[in-house]
């Protein structure tokens, strides 16, 4: 194992006694890069342990050498260097082809992949420039670049969100074909918060892969086979329960079979299934017009509209209900009816202004109240409890009384329950108030003749 670092300016080599597990890991020996770069931070190794090649922020430039023995660095002799200043003036990682016919270099200040086509394999003399990929959709300030043995998987982490994120490409080797395939979130390894995410290097032949945080000086190790980290083309697949105790980000798809339970925040940027208990102590973080569905049928619908910058919540099947604490059995406090529009609510709803809508461009077969004293003597007030945990004194009238004599003011809900519109009654009060009046000026007139 070989850790290339920016405040030594050298690399240090590790043997594993058991391979490809760094548990095993254990200090060999130190070569200084200082002479040719002062801020190292790319570096990647020939297959064959021949060559191998740096990059830095110096001189951002590409630094070839020779290794006389394999893999053994300490016989390793400087060669050439190669600019990349014209495409990335911040070089943080470097990669290469299989057969050393392509270069790719990615930094911090471009968030671009730069590929460039060797005339004589693993020569960085003979590089020119060929394509370019940016990938600031997915990967801010990319520390980490390589690639899988075909080439057409494309794997990169930055230290501003601390991910790793593949592509795949259509043709091996040529980044103007990548694609957006999924991400795996690595903030949190084992007691580590992970936020200075820089080296990467994916081994898909043992289904591992390997980062470096700078904060922490650690390399850590993750097995791309396990159920919770696996890439699985477009999406994060989780079978048995994911636990998480920080943040989980997702840029396409969530798909699990069981449970996720998140201590922080979940983020996901398009789809995301869960069969079983979704549990998040924190965010649920949905971009714009992204959806929050419930329901086996997209029962319940959330989500924000961008354009018209609206929030909404669709209900497509039943009602929207609010129980007490959400357990079977438990009294109702909010019913929203999907197809009436209606809303009920067993407690006091209060508000500074409450209106209804009257506009007469709304109505039609106006018609005078007729009779509307005699309608007013026909109700009653009554006092009375209501039959619930408040045991509330009120006041008002009694909604099958009502509909016998003012029916188009009693509104039955999907459960039964009747409730009055006191505030329609108002029309009624207002005609039997001038009917009265016209009674007791009628009065006054006679009181008048009889006193002359």
């Amino acid at each position: 194992m070989y850790v290339l670092g920016n405040s030594g300016n050298d690399i240090n080599e590790y043997t594993l006694s058991t391979p490809w597990d760094i548990g095993t890991a254990t200090y060999v020996q130190v070569f200084s890069v200082a002479t040719q770069e002062a801020t190292p931070y790319g570096l990647f190794f020939k297959p064959d342990g021949t060559k191998f090649y740096i990059c830095g922020t110096t001189a951002d430039s590409v630094y070839e050498y020779n290794v006389g023995t394999a893999w053994n660095i300490s016989t390793a002799s400087y060669v050439q260097a190669f600019s990349v200043t014209a495409k990335e003036t911040d070089p943080n990682a470097v990669a290469f082809s299989s057969d050393g016919t392509r270069m790719f270099v990615t930094g911090t200040v471009s968030d671009a992949v730069h590929q460039y086509n060797l005339s004589t394999a693993w020569n960085i003399s003979t590089a020119v420039f060929s394509a370019s990929f940016s990938v600031s959709a997915y990967v801010s300030s990319p520390q980490g670049l390589d690639f899988d043995s075909s080439g057409t998987k494309m794997y990169l982490i930055g230290s501003t969100f601390n991910r790793i994120v593949e592509y795949n490409l259509g043709t091996a080797w040529s980044v103007s074909t990548a694609s957006f395939s999924g991400v795996v979130n690595t903030i949190l390894l084992g007691n580590y918060i992970v936020n200075g995410s820089s080296g990467l290097h994916v081994e898909t032949a043992q289904g591992k892969a390997y980062l470096t945080d700078y904060n922490n000086d650690r390399v850590f190790q993750l097995d791309t086979n396990t159920a919770a980290t696996r890439f699985t083309g477009s999406r994060l697949l989780v079978d048995p329960d994911l636990h998480l105790q920080s943040d989980l980000v997702v840029y396409n798809n969530v798909h699990s079979n069981n449970n996720i339970f998140a201590r922080n925040g979940l983020y996901s940027y398009n789809y995301g299934y869960v069969a079983g208990t979704l549990d998040v102590r924190g965010a649920i973080d949905l971009a714009d017009d992204d959806i929050l569905r419930l329901g086996s049928s997209d029962d319940w619908e959330m989500y924000h509209n961008a354009t018209a910058s609206t929030n909404y919540i669709d209900l497509n099947v039943g009602n929207l209900v609010i129980r007490d604490d959400g357990t079977a059995g438990d009294p109702t406090r909010f019913t929203f009816e999907r197809t009436t529009g209606n809303f009920t609510a067993t407690g006091t709803v209060s508000a500074t202004l409450f209106t209804s809508l009257s506009d007469k461009t709304q109505k039609t077969d106006i018609k005078p109240i007729e009779n509307a004293l005699d309608l007013v003597n026909q109700l009653e007030g009554v006092r009375y409890k209501w039959i619930d945990d408040r045991d509330q004194p009120s006041i008002g009238v009694i909604a099958q009384d009502v509909e016998k004599i003012l029916p188009e003011v009693v509104v039955e809900n999907s459960n039964g329950l009747k409730s009055v519109s006191y505030g329609n009654i108002v029309g009624v009060l207002v005609e039997a108030i001038k009917e009265q009046q016209e009674q007791i000026n009628s009065l006054k007139k006679e009181i008048e003749l009889l006193k002359k």
